[in-house]
């Protein structure tokens, strides 16, 4: 009958799901808080964070051989509030702000519609992915959920052409650790003008610790983290092995040496910046640019970061999720089993195996690199097809 009130539609059971997940995870990593008779237990914020966040404000070492600490000063400054706050209180208000952190990122990027539109059953498979590489994050208290979370932010800006905010969102997430200004440097080299912002801001995160401490102790400690990371080299255990490519290497019997390591990072950068260029000047939409500068870059940090740990991958997480559902609207199944492989490898790859049997069989700890590989090589192939595609069309 005309004029009749239509009700609300039912939610998609898959959504459904998606929201129980968030909120089983949320309630699962507070109720463990406050019941564990361990605190430390699985607990890298007070093993790592606190003791930096307290030696920060009692101007002791750092980056002493015990601390596991590597992250810039002003990382364990913005943990002191957290750290007064006491071992289980500061742990919930840790994570609590990780979850903030990483909400607001998704959100932004949906409400804008970023890479495309996505339908509410799309949109529950994009957070149940978050959910599933960003739980051993938010339940052990490390920052990768708030760095993706402020990475989304800045790709959103960047996409409002905000240039402020863009900045700062990036230049928080590298307060935490430093290779996300990679993705500045990128979303830079797209918008030159973003750099009159970004410096400022990054300047602000090196220089606002010798207003915090004593300039003498703050710039010991820069050149204790820069002493630290340059002497550190995984490559000879493979139990203990950072994710990236050197393991793929390292497995396959190929080892790769640090300085095609080195030269495959700056290839890879300057890559994805020309890839980005050319499907401009081929006239993509700017969004869909955007799409490839993150999805490409986020690859670059798995496979040719610095320092690639299982934690890490929550980053990696918006590109499977994308990757996914953007290859599920093609038709040829061609388009879509990479997807399928790099979604499934993610899987597996939360399956418990013991460190000891790791040293024995290595290739399990090859499940994400090689998602990551797949997933670079499905974005590189889909770039140059559509840069091509385009520029013959214009032609």
């Amino acid at each position: 009958m005309q004029g009749a009130m239509v009700g609300p539609q039912p939610r998609p059971r898959v959504e459904v799901v998606a929201i129980a997940a968030w909120t089983l995870l949320a309630l699962g990593v507070v109720v463990r808080m406050f019941v564990e008779r361990d605190p430390e237990r699985n607990n890298v914020y007070l093993k790592v964070f606190a003791p930096a966040a307290r030696a920060f404000l009692e101007q002791r070492d750092l980056y002493d051989v015990d601390s596991g600490f590597r992250y810039p000063p002003l990382c364990a400054a913005l943990f002191l509030p957290f750290e007064l706050c006491g071992a289980r209180l500061g742990s919930v208000l840790w994570r609590a702000a990780n979850f903030a952190a990483l909400l607001w990122g998704a959100a932004s990027v949906l409400r804008v519609g970023f890479p495309v539109v996505l339908g509410r059953g799309e949109r529950a498979v994009f957070l149940l992915v978050l959910a599933s590489l960003d739980l051993g994050s938010l339940n052990n208290g490390q920052p990768n959920p708030l760095i993706l979370g402020f990475l989304l932010l800045a790709t959103t800006a960047w996409l409002r052409q905000r240039d402020a905010g863009c900045a700062v969102a990036v230049a928080s997430s590298a307060w935490m650790k430093v290779y996300p200004l990679a993705y500045g440097m990128v979303l830079t080299a797209l918008r030159p003008r973003l750099l009159l912002w970004l410096l400022p801001a990054i300047a602000v995160g090196l220089l606002l610790p010798f207003a915090l401490r004593d300039p003498g102790y703050v710039a010991e400690q820069y050149g204790a983290l820069f002493a630290k990371l340059s002497a550190e080299d995984r490559t000879g255990d493979l139990s203990d092995a950072y994710r990236d490519l050197r393991l793929i290497g390292a497995v396959l019997g190929v080892p790769i040496a640090p300085v095609l390591f080195f030269a495959l990072q700056v290839i890879g950068g300057l890559g994805i910046v020309a890839l980005c260029f050319r499907l401009r000047a081929a006239g993509e939409h700017r969004a869909r640019v955007l799409y490839f500068a993150f999805g490409l870059t986020m690859c670059w940090f798995m496979l040719l970061g610095p320092a690639t740990e299982l934690s890490t991958y929550s980053l990696f997480a918006p590109v499977l999720a994308w990757g996914l559902v953007l290859a599920w609207r093609q038709p040829r199944w061609s388009d879509r089993w990479p997807w399928i492989a790099a979604n499934a490898l993610a899987v597996l790859s939360h399956v418990p195996v013991p460190r000891v049997q790791q040293l024995h069989y290595p290739m399990v700890r090859m499940f994400l690199p090689m998602a990551s590989l797949i997933a670079a090589v499905a974005l590189l192939a889909d770039g140059l097809k559509a840069g091509w595609r385009r520029r013959v069309l214009v032609g």
